[in-house]
């Protein structure tokens, strides 16, 4: 799925790797106009976005982690992971990549959104609303903490209504529903990213 996602996307992928739960790890990045390849002296397993990846039970799940300030380059971004085992089921690995908070907003604010609806980011009870976010990026930390909101604190809002009514139409992507909210009728449609 994570492959699936780096090839069909426009995003701009900064670097990705590969580590097993022993801490091995393997990192290709590109720099000065080609990938290269390192093996990393430190441990990835103190990782956030590793440790999460590998709590995830789906094989199809795809993690995202907040925004934070890579090692190097020294840029904020995003890092996207996915864990799976090997084909022996002895160990498990983890296959992530990064993307430039750079190239995630050029990627969001490309994205045509008519007047009156939202751009949501959803994972895992999480959502990011980026309707507005590309053009206040810009101006706020990098480790904002408000990009992800926990959905079971938003019972009543837009957001936790489109993803129940997701959630019980079968979780389609690609397909039209509609749900109500308020006094309003909605139209959405899930895409993968």
């Amino acid at each position: 799925v994570i492959l699936h996602t780096l090839r069909k996307s426009s995003l701009d992928v900064n670097g990705f790797l590969m580590a097993d739960t022993t801490g091995r790890e393997l990192k290709w990045f590109f720099r000065k106009g080609q990938w290269q390849k390192a093996v990393s002296q430190e441990d990835i397993r103190t990782y956030p976005w590793f440790k999460d990846a590998l709590q995830t039970t789906d094989p199809n799940e795809v993690f995202w982690s907040g925004i934070y300030t890579f090692l190097s380059p020294q840029k904020p971004g995003i890092t996207v992971a996915q864990s799976f085992e090997s084909d022996k089921g002895t160990n498990r690995y983890v296959l992530a990549f990064d993307i430039s908070l750079d190239d995630f907003v050029s990627y969001i604010t490309n994205i045509k959104i008519p007047t009156g609806s939202h751009l949501l980011l959803y994972q895992n009870n999480r959502i990011a609303d980026l309707t507005d976010y590309a053009s206040s990026l810009a101006a706020t930390a990098p480790e904002n903490p408000e990009f992800w909101n926990d959905l079971s604190g938003m019972k009543d809002s837009l957001q936790a209504a489109v993803v129940s009514t997701w959630i019980k139409e079968g979780l389609p992507h690609g397909q039209s529903f509609q749900f109500s909210f308020g006094k309003e009728i909605w139209w959405s449609e899930f895409y993968p990213l």
